[in-house]
């Protein structure tokens, strides 16, 4: 059985019986951290989109210039 399985077969068994408040609660939060994690991958998308595109603009920039001091 994997880590993964593990962790989800507590969960489940830890889970049961306990009130639907409590229930609903625990699927709250789920929904918060799955949220959040998709919220931070997006996030370090952008950032590599970014520092990629600053790395095509200064190449860009060099290309312009480079024969700027002959002319």
């Amino acid at each position: 059985m994997t880590q993964t399985e593990l962790l989800e077969d507590q969960l489940s068994k830890n889970i049961k019986g306990l009130p639907n408040e409590i229930l609903q609660e625990v699927l709250d939060f789920v929904l918060f951290l799955k949220e959040k994690r998709l919220s931070e991958l997006l996030i370090n998308d952008i950032e590599k989109e970014l520092r990629n595109l600053d790395k095509n603009e200064l190449l860009h920039l060099e290309k312009e210039f480079e024969n700027y001091e002959e002319m």
